[in-house]
């Protein structure tokens, strides 16, 4: 059995195929490499004797694509790459040995993205009503809730009983909604500075969208950080009003009215809890073989 599987989600052929020509020149060893696609990507440079393809239905989202990877894999440990992001000498091997300490749950690598640094999403981006209106919530420092969508390593038994990445909503909220599961449910993720992958900015989905900013406003109001209340809904329009920003705010208020997410986010935490036997008490939790300690955030 492969140490690490490597997830490479294909949206663009020239991208994928850079990211995957440079896993393979720095092949971490014991390794699979799987390439989840939609049908659209024929293998033009017969790979299938090194890489994994796995097919999924025609059109689906990226996020499916990276549910389906995971689906796949058969590693202690996963990683993704979006198409597009570049990797370097011995890229994976700090991150690995991150996850000798079994109460790690993920890693999330130093991203470089053109001038710009990303280590994963911020710890208090998912607090904060605000930083998450304004989808300003990529950490810039070494620390993180979660990995980004775009680089990150994952406990693979870990990821799945959390269910995998949140299909119901986009490439630029789900890993933000992975993040809050994570640390709601006390579940650690360590920065590696020294693995720094590299990334044009427009490898990286988009989060000032207003689609992105109506599916964060319902994530947050899962999670208590905003109110659905219709009090709340006008003061934030109208405290946009003034500061320049009412697309934004309008659409805020639309994912506040999104009963439907906001239920959906809350069922899917639930569930996570349930599979981990997560609770306020101090619970133990198996992972390959090795017991770790998890709290929930009170």
């Amino acid at each position: 059995m492969p140490r690490l599987s490597i997830i490479i989600p294909h949206r663009n052929d020239q991208q994928l195929e850079e990211t995957i020509l440079s896993v393979l020149e720095n092949r971490p060893r014991d390794c699979e490499i799987i390439v989840a696609h939609d049908g659209s990507y024929d293998d033009p440079y017969q790979l299938s004797d090194e890489v994994v393809y796995v097919q999924e239905e025609p059109k689906s989202s990226l996020v499916e694509l990276l549910n389906a990877g995971l689906m796949a894999a058969c590693s202690p440990v996963v990683c993704t790459l979006l198409d597009g992001v570049v990797v370097s000498a011995n890229w994976a091997e700090l991150a690995l040995k991150r996850f000798a300490r079994p109460e790690v749950a993920a890693v999330a690598p130093h991203l470089q993205v053109g001038r710009n640094v990303v280590f994963g999403i911020a710890v208090d981006a998912i607090h904060s009503k605000a930083k998450l209106r304004s989808g300003r919530v990529d950490s810039r420092d070494a620390s993180a809730a979660g990995p980004t969508l775009a680089a990150g390593f994952y406990r693979r038994k870990l990821l799945l009983a959390l269910g995998g990445w949140n299909d119901e909503v986009s490439s630029g909220s789900a890993d933000v909604e992975l993040a809050m599961l994570m640390s709601e449910l006390d579940l650690i993720c360590e920065c590696e500075p020294q693995v720094v992958l590299h990334a044009k900015a427009e490898t990286i989905p988009s989060r000032s969208s207003g689609h992105t900013i109506s599916e964060l406003a319902g994530i947050a109001a899962a999670y208590g950080i905003a109110s659905a209340s219709l009090g709340a809904t006008i003061s934030s329009v109208i405290t946009a009003a003034f500061t320049g920003t009412v697309s934004a705010a309008l659409a805020w208020s639309s994912g506040l009215r999104n009963a439907t997410l906001t239920r959906e986010v809350a069922e899917r935490l639930e569930y996570a809890q349930k599979q981990l036997g997560a609770s306020r008490e101090a619970v133990s939790i198996k992972i390959h073989g090795e017991t770790i300690q998890s709290r929930r955030a009170a």
